[in-house]
């Protein structure tokens, strides 16, 4: 499969991912959500994303579920008052500390916080399935992990740094970037993938997501009836 990613960081890239990535992401799946047989998974996320493929598709068919996907969202009718969720993904970066609380407080679903990215096979490389932090989680055996500074050596434990991931199954990362060997060949360095990230990890395991290394603002221009960038 080949999806396309890194709009936030110059011209969107390929990023070519094998059948078996996708199976483990459902097996990770599985894991932090603490599935169980006949579940129900629903979700309004488009189908061109990585997330939505894992959580929407994946998971569900590894884990012996139903999963509903429906066209938009649409927020006036998304959750009513008698709902059974019991878990959803929370993505908070950025947000005020007290709008993910008052979330779980208003409606009464606890928020799970993961790490991952297109090229790492995905999401859910990192979890706090425990839910005892607010950090994205720990590796729950799923890849190596090191904060580094410029030279790729890690940094002491609470500092922030380069996110640099290595796989602990086979197939589970990118093959590489569709027809752009250059680019394949930069994103790995002393066989750590460089994810563009920045993090720190704690003495206790506890991973951190701090921010992209580069942003780009997009502008989009409709002249003439074309869409131009």
């Amino acid at each position: 499969m080949i999806l396309y990613t890194g709009g936030t960081t110059g011209l969107p890239k390929g990023v070519v991912l094998s059948q078996f990535s996708f199976i483990l992401a459902g097996l990770r799946y599985g894991e932090a959500f603490g599935v169980r047989a006949g579940e129900r998974h629903f979700s309004t996320m488009p189908l061109f994303h990585a997330d939505a493929l894992q959580w929407g598709i994946m998971g569900p068919l590894v884990n012996d579920m139903t999963t509903v996907v429906d066209r938009r969202f649409i927020a006036s009718n998304h959750l009513n008052p008698q709902h059974q969720v019991r878990l959803s993904v929370g993505a908070v970066h950025g947000l005020a500390p007290e709008i993910p609380l008052e979330f779980t407080r208003r409606f009464g679903i606890p928020l799970l916080l993961l790490y991952g990215l297109t090229e790492g096979g995905g999401a859910m490389l990192t979890t706090n399935r425990d839910r005892l932090t607010d950090s994205n989680g720990k590796l729950h055996g799923w890849v190596e992990i090191r904060v580094a500074d410029e030279h790729g050596l890690p940094v002491p434990p609470g500092t922030v740094g380069d996110v640099l991931l290595r796989p602990t199954q086979p197939d589970m990362f990118m093959q590489g970037y569709f027809a752009d060997a250059e680019k394949s060949l930069a994103s790995f360095r002393d066989c750590w993938l460089q994810t563009g990230d920045l993090g720190k990890l704690e003495a206790d395991g506890n991973f951190w997501f701090i921010s992209r290394k580069s942003h780009w603002l997009r502008r989009f221009v409709l002249s003439s009836g074309h869409l131009r960038q």
